[in-house]
């Protein structure tokens, strides 16, 4: 449902004087879905939210090649004062220097404090809380005809290139990179001579004992990736991470 301005009881409607205007106004019409809107609108009187702020600022991102952060764009909250930013090219505040963060490679493979996230995840995983006793993880489930050899070599390189692959938890307070770690073998199981139901079964069973697992997150590795053989070269593949 597209609104008109006039409908809404604002001031008195001010045309777009440039070319950026003109775009603003055409963009903050089809996010907010109303019509004749003026450049001294206000945007939340028009039925803006956070939400709509970040589409619009990704909008202006693309059409303008600058960055506006919604800090910024609350401050300039009307098209007037938004297209004066984007003259300026964009918001300053963006433009800041950070100091650059450099790997300590002499200690990687010493133990490191968690991050607020992981401390977390690992709390959520005590059963002395009333809903805890649960992991965090991600899970997917691939079909298709796969060189799951060629998969395997992939992967492995993928664990010697990041090292969060390669972490272990201790004592739920630090976490470490291991230096060494054997190959990592993906688990190939065969249902080629099964009937279609009992592939489904097997599936199933795997995804419900998944659903329960926890891993141990002071052992490597925190992912288990299994290969169910369908046929010929199809597989189903069942990857989990735990979300540490």
């Amino acid at each position: 449902v597209r609104l008109s301005r006039k409908n809404l009881h604002r001031e008195s409607y001010t045309a777009p004087g440039n070319e950026i205007e003109s775009k603003l106004v055409k963009i903050w019409e089809e996010v907010l879905g109303v019509i004749d809107i003026g450049i001294k609108d206000r945007f939340f009187d028009l039925g803006g939210d956070s939400i709509l702020m970040i589409q619009i600022t990704i909008r202006i991102s693309v059409e303008f090649n600058v960055e506006v952060s919604l800090r910024k764009f609350i401050q300039s909250n009307t098209i007037e004062k938004l297209a004066k930013v984007i003259e300026a090219g964009g918001d300053d505040t963006l433009k800041e220097s950070y100091p650059q963060i450099i790997p300590d490679r002499e200690n990687m493979y010493e133990p490191f404090p968690l991050t607020e996230v992981q401390k977390s995840y690992i709390l959520g995983r005590n059963n002395a809380f009333e809903i805890g006793g649960i992991a965090t993880y991600g899970y997917e489930e691939i079909e298709g005809d796969i060189d799951v050899e060629r998969l395997n070599m992939a992967l492995n390189k993928v664990i010697e290139r990041h090292p969060m692959l390669r972490a272990v938890f201790l004592n739920n307070i630090e976490q470490k990179f291991l230096d060494y770690i054997p190959y990592y073998k993906i688990e190939i199981v065969d249902l080629r001579n099964m009937a279609e139901s009992e592939k489904s079964m097997v599936i199933k069973k795997h995804r419900e004992f998944i659903n329960n697992y926890q891993f141990d997150i002071e052992k490597w590795p925190l992912f288990d990736i299994k290969a169910f053989w369908l046929k010929e070269n199809n597989y189903y593949i069942c990857i989990c991470a735990d979300t540490l």
